[in-house]
């Protein structure tokens, strides 16, 4: 038994699955409700299918990139029920996830662009093209600047698909064709991170519960609010 966590935006996503195969999934799309919602989620999650953390294997997380705050809190959830289960612990790139959830609505030598917001003009983006195997990346994950997008993004002779919270945006800087998934149509789900936790699982990929730190892909630079003596009548 897998529990898969995906909190790397808005979405806050709990799934349970029995090897490969998903068995419950319940999320919800409430802005910045990670650190209320998402304990509850997994409680929730386990009682209604009679476990316990002990009763799990394996723990898979979205690991990033994403927004610092919720990869916070996924990561410190996961790495916690780990640590009172003994589960092992998976880290899924998290654009590797939101792509999965794409990957049948391509064709073979269709290229795929997930991305996700970010700040000062850049997003996280990540390249994958359809091949007889599922899918392959092409360009790896990294925090772009929207300007740079045109020379990074690789050819393709097949559709050019866009898929995540900043696809619109991206598309817009593309000067190629692009054909825009709707949140409707793909979005973060912790069922695609846990199908991707269990091929990880099965591969000996787990990571240290205790180094664990997700993939921000760039430093996190806390801004420093102003002294209150700043805010004192003069």
């Amino acid at each position: 038994m897998l529990l898969a966590l995906e909190t790397a935006t808005d979405v806050c996503s709990v799934a349970l699955l029995d090897g490969e195969r998903v068995v419950g999934v319940t999320e919800t799309l409430e802005p910045r409700s990670h650190a209320a919602r998402l304990v509850p989620l997994v409680h929730d999650l386990l009682a209604e299918h009679g476990l316990a953390p002990s009763d799990l294997d394996a723990i898979a997380v979205s690991a990033g990139p994403g927004s610092y705050t919720g990869l916070r809190i996924g990561a410190s959830t996961a790495k916690g029920l780990a640590w009172v289960s003994g589960a092992d612990l998976i880290a899924v790139p998290s654009l590797e996830a939101l792509a999965l959830g794409a990957r049948d609505l391509l064709m073979e030598g269709d290229l795929l662009v997930a991305a996700f917001r970010s700040r000062r003009g850049e997003v996280y983006a990540v390249a994958f093209a359809r091949d007889a195997d599922g899918l392959t990346t092409v360009a790896a994950a990294e925090a772009i600047l929207i300007d740079d997008l045109n020379d990074w993004l690789p050819m393709t002779k097949g559709t050019l698909w866009v898929a995540g919270e900043a696809g619109a945006l991206v598309a817009d800087a593309l000067t190629a064709e692009t054909r825009v998934l709707s949140p409707a149509e793909v979005r973060p789900s912790a069922a695609s991170v846990g199908v991707l936790g269990v091929r990880r699982l099965t591969a000996g990929e787990t990571v240290d519960v205790a180094a664990f730190e997700p993939d921000y892909l760039k430093a996190f630079v806390a801004k420093r609010g102003s002294s209150i003596f700043d805010r004192l009548p003069k």
